[in-house]
């Protein structure tokens, strides 16, 4: 009998030497790692966020206890396999790289649905879809005439008609429209009345929309407008080679208000310009503060030479790009332009500080954030990837979900791409919609707006990320997401005092 106590006690202190330190490693994040690369090794997590949430989790094919949004802590350093199943939906499968100390946040999946349920908005027929960039609203049109346009609110649905029926400038034709692309509610409608052609500025606010016939203060050879976001009285029309000011309050024009240029944009109160001589200018609305920031003359006809006009896009007060009426895409950032044959047009991600760009057959995003300089032996400008590049012809792109997904309509069918920073894009089909029409896709609340893919001219919206704008939490917002953010805080700190 003392003989077994004795071989117990011995199987007890064995198990003690060498289980209980393995067990406060662990508890402190570190493994034992077997094999031919024997020894402890700091450990990694992944997290895991869903839209919707509650998928089941699997993990090199083996099953999770938890449900989305969780995280998988303890974690060796390598490749993991990592698939989502949840009912109703297409499952989703990535291998996710574990490193040493580090999370692999995964906080934005998107899973898709089997069938797609979509919502009616009215029961007119409508032909054609115009999205007013950077705001809640878009446009509706049945026909060509005036009364024929709607104004749609994408966050209660509602719609109105742009004009009433009972008002003279309702049988206007529209021939030509101008929409800002800085979230201004404002627009331009060149339109054929039976006085003539007429100019109208219009002042998007719901059912209070405002009409304004501005023709006596455009130029007759306009070629181009902006306005200042929130303040749509202010407008700066683009003409023979100079920038004309124009104040609706007062109805004062300002005629050749800047001479010489050939492409300009708005942004943070300045103005941004090209000049003639292919100069790269700033200057504040009142052009009383005039800078030069590039007179490089051979750079500048590099860059600039060959195009007639050039539309300013400013990212921030430091990252500009160039968009030529014959497709070039050209930053101020190295290496200047990013691909050959022409770039149909660009959307700017305020969250990811990313550009989408496209041309006719693939889509590719800019990221501004990658891009290395100062004490680099070769600086590098910011990354560009190819996203998807077997389009055939791509006529409208959206960011999604802070910038971690793509939408973009190719001929008459929806795309919807993901993303992420360690391993290939992927590009799924969503559905059809009506040949020759376009879509508006509304961020704040997940839902893509299209009109039917059976040529009736309804107007449906489904959801991209369901329940956008009210059940939906950020992953940083959750208990876990919470934890993560404090660890980071954490080791910054430790970093930050060495």
């Amino acid at each position: 009998m003392q003989i077994l106590r004795k071989v117990f006690f011995y199987i007890f202190v064995l198990v003690y030497v060498v289980f209980c330190p393995l067990m406060i490693l662990y508890a402190m994040g570190y493994l034992y790692k077997p094999g031919g690369e024997q020894g402890v090794v700091k450990a990694g997590l992944i997290a895991l966020a869903s839209v919707p949430s509650g998928a089941s989790i699997y993990m090199n094919e083996s099953r999770y206890t938890k449900k989305t949004p969780t995280v998988i802590y303890n974690l060796l350093p390598g490749e993991y396999a990592i698939r989502l199943e949840l009912d109703n939906h297409k499952k989703w499968e990535k291998k996710v790289p574990v490193e040493a100390e580090k999370a692999t946040v995964l906080d934005k999946i998107i899973l898709l649905p089997d069938s797609w349920e979509k919502q009616k908005i009215c029961s007119t027929k409508i032909n054609q879809i115009i999205p007013i960039p950077k705001t809640n609203f878009f446009l509706a049109a049945k026909g060509d005439e005036l009364k024929d346009w709607y104004l749609v609110g994408s966050k209660d649905a509602k719609y109105w008609p742009l004009i009433k029926a009972e008002d003279k400038l309702g049988n206007c034709v529209v021939e030509k429209y101008f929409l800002s692309e800085e979230g201004s509610n404002a627009g331009l409608f060149y339109v054929k009345a039976d006085a003539g052609k007429r100019y109208l500025f219009v002042l998007f606010n719901g059912e209070n929309s405002e009409i304004q016939d501005i023709t006596a203060l455009i130029p007759e050879d306009m070629e181009q407008i902006k306005w200042l976001p929130n303040q749509e009285n202010k407008l700066f029309v683009f003409h023979s080679k100079s920038i004309t000011r124009i104040d609706l309050d007062t109805g004062a024009v300002y005629p050749k208000y800047i001479p010489d240029v050939k492409g300009y944009g708005l942004f943070g109160g300045q103005i941004y310009l090209i000049s003639e001589n292919n100069e790269f200018l700033q200057t504040d609305y009142n052009n009383n503060s005039s800078k030069v920031l590039m007179d490089d003359k051979k750079l500048g006809e590099q860059l600039f030479g060959k195009a007639e006009y050039l539309d300013v896009k400013a990212i921030s007060n430091t990252v500009f790009l160039f968009l030529s009426n014959d497709g070039k895409l050209v930053t101020n950032k190295l290496p200047y332009q990013f691909m050959d044959g022409k770039i149909k047009e660009t959307v700017y991600d305020n969250f990811s500080g990313d550009v989408i760009c496209w041309q006719k057959d693939k889509i590719g995003v800019i990221d501004f954030l990658e891009e290395e300089t100062g004490n680099v032996l070769f600086e590098t400008g910011p990354a560009f990837e190819w996203a998807y590049e077997k389009a055939a012809n791509i006529k409208q792109a959206f960011w999604v979900y802070n910038g971690s997904h793509i939408l973009f309509l190719d001929r008459n069918r929806l795309f919807f791409t993901e993303l992420e920073e360690f391993n290939s894009f992927a590009t799924e089909p969503l559905f059809e919609v009506q040949k020759g029409s376009l879509c508006f896709y509304s961020e704040d609340t997940g839902k893509i707006y299209y009109l039917d893919a059976s040529g009736s001219g309804q107007l449906y919206s489904s959801d991209i990320i369901p329940g956008k704008g009210s059940s939906v939490r950020p992953f940083s917002q959750t208990k876990e997401g919470k934890k993560i953010e404090e660890v980071e805080k954490l080791k910054k700190r430790e970093i930050d005092e060495i």
